[in-house]
């Protein structure tokens, strides 16, 4: 009877820790809610884009021109020996207003503009690919928690079932019952166990380690959360399956970018031609103003530079670009076919770990079945100790395997939705106040004086 007591005891406690827990309250979404608003990694790739808003107003400046003021002063003694007062005294102040104006730079401008947006569009697709990271980063971490919180639990509670195993042994081994080997059989699973336990609990900690550093707080009671619906795969056209994946998106505008540098290289070899206007003011005179002038002149000039030989380098320049834009060009393929791979594989996993949900149920229900059988039996005497102990772990075994299948299918079900493009705040549906680039950039793209900063999202979770 204490074999069949210890028996039902695992089957119980397993069944326990798969249980719903009325008491949880932190759920996934609160979670990502967190990191979102919170992530220094997704916080500092928003500043980052920031920076790179500031080529638009940079590249907005070479179309305007350059206003100086500059002002000089000198004053000048003269000792002659021969004069009554011994020493002559004068000075000379100017005053000079300088505009400069570029009017043409071989289509420079235009190219700078362009190459401005097209780096912004590629800084917000990375912004976006950093997004997806982070919150993939953190639903795996606390899928990890769950899943080796529970197995911990299972482990613990094989540990307590096989301990009285043990103690039930040791009794009939007094009584003559059983044999020394089932003895030792009983202390050897006993052991090993501990051994398990020992190392899942340091998964789970190091789990829990790693939730902390990604969230920003350690895990409380997570409630398991389901799995989210993954489309279909698509069966043909996979180039467009991945158009909405950032890594992809981001290449594109690199290699729009790197295209544009080109030319802003080529414009290097094209006549430039430039306004210069200014306005003087000076006046001389002598220490007593004695001898007093005032001269004003106003001057504008207009300049056509045509390059004829600059040592090589605009060629160097240009055929550099050229080479650049090649890159880009196979770092695009390379994209598709890494991210076209990923979604394959994603898709394949999430397929798998299904499949494996389905087996591994129906293994643990007939693990169940097959436990309690052998207990059965092994009160007869037709099992012995070992038929009993191989068949617990075998249903142990299948419980963890089917807790591991569990959280595999949630993470490649969102890894699917990262792969495609939509693993972002707004797809999902958090409950936070979203991170608008656009906003961002319409605050800064004009912003041609002053140096005061204004980045209310920056402060978003401080």
């Amino acid at each position: 009877m204490r074999f069949a007591t210890a028996a039902s005891t695992l089957c119980l406690a397993l069944a326990t820790a798969f249980a719903p827990t009325l008491s949880l309250a932190q759920t996934l979404q609160e979670t990502l809610a967190r990191v979102y608003q919170e992530s220094p990694v997704l916080n500092a790739q928003r500043a980052q884009l920031r920076v790179t808003n500031e080529q638009y107003p940079q590249a907005v400046g070479a179309w305007l021109p350059t206003v100086e003021l500059s002002g000089s002063y000198s004053r000048t003694a003269n000792r002659q020996e021969a004069a009554a007062n011994g020493t002559a005294v004068s000075y000379t102040q100017s005053e000079a207003l300088t505009l400069s104006q570029t009017l043409y730079r071989g289509g420079r401008n235009f190219a700078g503009l362009r190459k401005a947006e097209q780096d912004i569009a590629s800084a917000r697709e990375r912004l976006r690919e950093t997004e997806q990271t982070v919150l993939l980063d953190a639903i795996t971490a606390y899928m990890d928690v769950l899943r080796d919180r529970e197995i911990v639990v299972i482990r613990r509670n094989n540990v307590e079932v096989l301990g009285e195993h043990l103690a039930a042994t040791q009794v009939q081994f007094d009584l003559r019952r059983r044999t020394q080997a089932d003895l030792a059989q009983a202390r050897s699973r006993l052991f090993a166990a501990e051994a398990e336990t020992a190392e899942a609990e340091a998964r789970l900690t190091a789990s829990q380690e790693r939730f902390e550093r990604l969230v920003g707080a350690a895990p409380g009671a997570l409630i398991p959360p389901t799995a989210p619906p993954v489309p279909a795969p698509p069966e043909a056209k996979p180039h467009e399956a991945v158009e909405a994946n950032p890594t992809v998106r981001r290449q594109i505008f690199d290699l729009e970018s790197a295209r544009t540098d080109v030319e802003i290289a080529e414009g290097e070899l094209l006549p430039r031609l430039s306004l210069e206007g200014s306005f003087t003011r000076s006046r001389a005179g002598t220490r007593n103003d004695t001898v007093s002038s005032v001269d004003r002149s106003a001057v504008a000039t207009v300049t056509l530079t045509v390059p004829i030989y600059q040592k090589g380098q605009s060629f160097s320049r240009i055929r550099a670009s050229k080479y650049t834009a090649g890159q880009r060009r196979l770092d695009l393929d390379q994209a598709y076919r890494t991210a076209i791979e990923e979604l394959y594989a994603s898709y394949e996993n999430h397929r798998a770990a299904e499949v494996k949900i389905q087996a591994l149920e129906a293994q643990v229900e007939a693990a169940q079945v097959a436990l309690a059988s052998v207990q059965a039996e092994l009160e007869v005497g037709r099992r012995s100790v070992l038929d009993l102990l191989d068949q617990e772990q075998e249903f142990l075994n299948a419980r963890v395997n089917l807790i591991s299948a569990e959280r595999d299918r949630v993470v490649f079900a969102y890894t699917v939705a990262r792969d495609l493009g939509r693993l972002t705040a707004g797809e999902l549906g958090l409950e936070v106040p979203l991170y608008d680039p656009q906003a961002a950039f319409e605050r800064q793209k004009m912003k041609l004086f002053g140096t005061e900063i204004s980045e209310p999202e920056a402060s978003l979770g401080q």
